[in-house]
C-alpha cells in the first residue's frame, strides 16, 4: 500500500489526537503540511509538526491550493463552525477528508457536505472513532446477523463533570452560535456525541448504515453559565421502529459512564465504556424471563483514533466509503438539531437546585488551570439519571422538580 500523504488544518486542542494517530501509523502515512493557524499558534505546536516533517502554513486555503497535487487526505480537527467550509473547499480541490466530529452545526451544512462529496466523488470520513472499537463492532455484527433476534431498543447514559475551566478552554465551548453559525455545542453534540452516535449506528439496518431518525423528542437544560445546554435527554424512534434513549449531563459531581443496554427479542447486551482501553460488553441470552450470560469481550488496548485513519486508507485503496461516513454522521446531526427544536431551545435551571463546587482538577484535561474555577452541579442529578435510565423516562417524565417547575412551554 502506498503511503498516504496528509495535510492538517489546525494543530492545537483535539488536533493532537490526529497528530498522534499519524505518528502511530508512520509506516502507512506521513504528515506533509500543516496549517498552524494564527489564532491558536504556539511554538510547541510548530515544533511538533516540524518534527513530523511537515511544511508550515499560516492560512488553510493557501495550503489547500499549494498542496492539491501533493496530498491525499486533509484532516480538519478545527472548531465546529469551520468544518463545512474547510471540508467543502478541500473536496472541491480533489482531497479526501477526515473531518472531526461532529460533522457540523446544522442539517443544511451537513447536506452541503454530503452533496459536495457525492458530486466530487471524494471520501468524507467523520471522526466518530468509537464505532471502530472492537466492542461496538461485535455488537453491530450481533445486531445485523440477528443472533439474539431483532433489536428492540437501545439506551445509554453518562455523567461527565465539567468545570468552568472546560468552557474557557476555547472561544466556542458552550456556545449555540459562533462566528455567526449555529454550532449547538453541548454534550450530545460534542463531548459525548460518540455514544448517541453509537446508538444510531448499532440500530442501522446494515453493517455500513446508521438508523434514520423518524421521531425525535428532546429536553435541554442549562445549569452552568453558558449559552447552550449541559444536561440533555433525547428519545428517538427510528425508521426501522427501534427506540433509542440517551441521557447525559456535565452538571454533576460523579464521573460515570457511558454505559449502554441493547435489548433484543431473545437477549440483551450490556456495554460499559468507563475506560477506552478496557470497555466491556456482556451478552445475555433470554430464556423465559431469565437472562443467562453467554459471552463477554472488551476492547483491549487498541487506539480507536488510529482506526479512523486505517479505515480511511482502506476505503481509498478499495474505492469504497469509510465506515464513519457523511451519510451516517448526518443522522447524528439531525438528532441534535431536532432535539433542540423539540425542547424550544434551552431551559435555565433555578439556582436553588444548584451547588457550586470547588474544583481540584478538570476531568477533561488535568492540565487546565482551575484556580478560582467552579463546577456547577444539579443537586441529586446522578440518582435522577439512574432512575431515568432504568425507566426510560425524561427529566420531566420522571418528575425532577427542577425540570418541571421551569418549563419553557
Amino acid at each position: 500500500m502506498k503511503k498516504k500523504k496528509i495535510g492538517i488544518i489546525g494543530v492545537s486542542g483535539f488536533a493532537k489526537n490526529h497528530l498522534n494517530s499519524i505518528k502511530y501509523l508512520e509506516n502507512e502515512c506521513e504528515l506533509v503540511a500543516a496549517d498552524v493557524r494564527r489564532e491558536d499558534r504556539c511554538e510547541a505546536d510548530v515544533d511538533a509538526v516540524k518534527a513530523l516533517g511537515a511544511k508550515i502554513y499560516e492560512d488553510a486555503y493557501e495550503m489547500l491550493e499549494e498542496e492539491k497535487n501533493n496530498i491525499d487526505i486533509i484532516c480538519i480537527p478545527t472548531s465546529i463552525d469551520s468544518h463545512s467550509d474547510y471540508s467543502v473547499a478541500a473536496m472541491k480541490l480533489g482531497y479526501d477528508v477526515i473531518c472531526e466530529k461532529p460533522v457540523t452545526g446544522t442539517i443544511e451544512e451537513a447536506l452541503l457536505m454530503k452533496k459536495t462529496a457525492d458530486e466530487t466523488g471524494r471520501k468524507l470520513c467523520v471522526g466518530f472513532q468509537n464505532i471502530f472499537s472492537p466492542t461496538i463492532q461485535k455488537i453491530k455484527k450481533n445486531k445485523v446477523e440477528k443472533k439474539l433476534g431483532d433489536l428492540i431498543s437501545c439506551k445509554s447514559y453518562a455523567t461527565w463533570p465539567r468545570s468552568s475551566a472546560y468552557y474557557k478552554r476555547n472561544a466556542w465551548a458552550g456556545k449555540l452560535i459562533y462566528n455567526g453559525k449555529q454550532i449547538f455545542d453541548s454534550p450530545i453534540q460534542n463531548a459525548t456525541a460518540h455514544y448517541l452516535n453509537n446508538l444510531l449506528y448499532i440500530a442501522g439496518e446494515t453493517y455500513d448504515e446508521s438508523a434514520i431518525p423518524e421521531e425525535i423528542y428532546g429536553e435541554n437544560f442549562r445549569a452552568k453559565n453558558i449559552e447552550s445546554a449541559d444536561t440533555q435527554f433525547v428519545r428517538i424512534k427510528t425508521k426501522n421502529n427501534i427506540k433509542l434513549t440517551y441521557i447525559v449531563t456535565h452538571s454533576c459531581k460523579e464521573d460515570f459512564g457511558p454505559v449502554a443496554e441493547y435489548l433484543f427479542e431473545n437477549g440483551k447486551i450490556l456495554w460499559d465504556f468507563q475506560h477506552e482501553t478496557d470497555g466491556e460488553a456482556k451478552v445475555f441470552e433470554k430464556t423465559g424471563s431469565e437472562y443467562k450470560l453467554i459471552d463477554k469481550f472488551d476492547n483491549g488496548s487498541i487506539s480507536t483514533h488510529a482506526l479512523v485513519f486505517k479505515n480511511m486508507f482502506e476505503a481509498i485503496d478499495n474505492n469504497k466509503q469509510p465506515l464513519s461516513n457523511i451519510n451516517n454522521a448526518y443522522q447524528h446531526i439531525i438528532s441534535v438539531n431536532k432535539s433542540f427544536d423539540s425542547s424550544n431551545g434551552i431551559t435555565q435551571i433555578d439556582e436553588k437546585y444548584l451547588d457550586a463546587l470547588r474544583v481540584e482538577a478538570e476531568a477533561y484535561d488535568p492540565d487546565l488551570d482551575v484556580s478560582n474555577e467552579r463546577n456547577i452541579v444539579i443537586k441529586g442529578i446522578e440518582k435522577t439519571i439512574e432512575k431515568m435510565y432504568e425507566q426510560e423516562k425524561s427529566f420531566i417524565e420522571i418528575g425532577a422538580e427542577w425540570a418541571c417547575c421551569s418549563l419553557p412551554r
